[in-house]
């Protein structure tokens, strides 16, 4: 099944390769962001101690400005 959300977790694969942010970084007050290939591991979050990290997508590799 397709995740339609947006919002990954740690261990789910890469459907949407892009930038994504981490969103317990961002309700903390911090900004944290990885680009991700198709394909790979969603990763820990290297800057908080949250090993189950919920990732959000903020724009896809290759996207035009509109």
């Amino acid at each position: 099944m397709t995740n339609l959300s947006k919002t990954f977790k740690t261990g789910e694969m890469v459907s949407i390769p892009g930038r994504y942010e981490c969103l317990t970084c961002k309700y903390g007050g911090t900004k944290t962001e990885v680009q991700l290939k198709q394909g790979v591991i969603f990763p820990m979050c290297q800057v908080n101690s949250i090993k189950d990290a919920t990732w959000q997508l903020l724009g896809r590799d290759g996207a035009s400005a509109r």
